[in-house]
């Protein structure tokens, strides 16, 4: 499966213009139409770092599957021991940033932000109050739906959309600012139910100009005229407050 999965072109969906006759044909019809193709046209391939994003994805779905009974009991993960190794240089090891501790997330999410605070100006101190602005936001949008520190800050309401009749974050969107602008950062991304359980839509959408800013308590007028480098003063200034070891989340 790996073999062929990787002859196919990186921009195969683009491949068949007619969505209805792309639904019709077969794994192998696809190949064949690609190997025309690249008769007259250089076409680049998928690369293993996608096939293994890929398997991850689809693995994880199977698993959900299976956990929920949704499908019939001992059915295979065909997409089990699939993954591909990729080589990395030095050079991206160092420029990436790992995964934030799970341990450090557990103890995050237990502080006074996420538990009631207080007061809103006050940023410790437990009590009864959930203030749901930026500080309480944007970590559970990275952690809940994978999103990067500036993609969250710079949300406006316009950029939730709806497809297939599921909210989501579009991040096609031609002023959203993201790291790749070609590659994979270009992405449709659906609310997961535990951020719509508390409340995203009445907070954050309900009542609201298209254009507004979803945390219009961050600015772009920062050095990099970025909304996430608004968002990380404020964050680590809360994480050393509450003395949680969360530099790497912030960054």
């Amino acid at each position: 499966m790996r073999t062929r999965f990787l002859c196919l072109p990186s921009d195969h969906k683009n491949l068949w213009l007619d969505r209805e006759k792309r639904r019709e044909r077969s794994f192998e019809e696809l190949l064949l139409h690609v190997d025309e193709i690249e008769k007259t046209k250089k076409l680049d391939r998928v690369k293993p770092k996608t096939w293994s994003r890929l398997c991850g994805t689809y693995k994880a779905f199977v698993d959900h599957v299976k956990s929920t009974r949704t499908a019939a009991k001992g059915i295979e993960n065909v997409f089990e021991g699939l993954f591909l190794t990729v080589k990395k240089d030095s050079v991206t090891i160092k420029l990436e940033r790992g995964m934030a501790p799970t341990i450090a997330l557990q103890v995050l999410f237990r502080t006074d932000i996420w538990q009631g605070r207080a007061g809103r100006h006050h940023l410790t101190g437990r009590g009864a109050l959930i203030v749901r602005d930026s500080l309480y936001w944007i970590p559970l949008i990275e952690v809940c739906l994978g999103m990067r520190r500036e993609e969250a800050a710079q949300l406006r309401v316009k950029h939730i959309t709806v497809r297939c009749g599921y909210l989501g974050i579009n991040l096609f969107a031609e002023d959203i600012r993201v790291k790749e602008n070609q590659g994979a950062s270009r992405r449709w991304i659906p609310l997961s139910r535990a951020i719509l359980d508390r409340g995203f839509v009445d907070c954050l959408i309900a009542g609201r100009d298209s254009g507004e800013l979803l945390f219009p308590e961050l600015s772009d007028d920062t050095t990099h005229d970025s909304y996430g480098l608004s968002f990380g003063k404020r964050f680590l200034n809360y994480v050393k407050k509450v003395g949680v070891d969360f530099s790497p989340f912030a960054q």
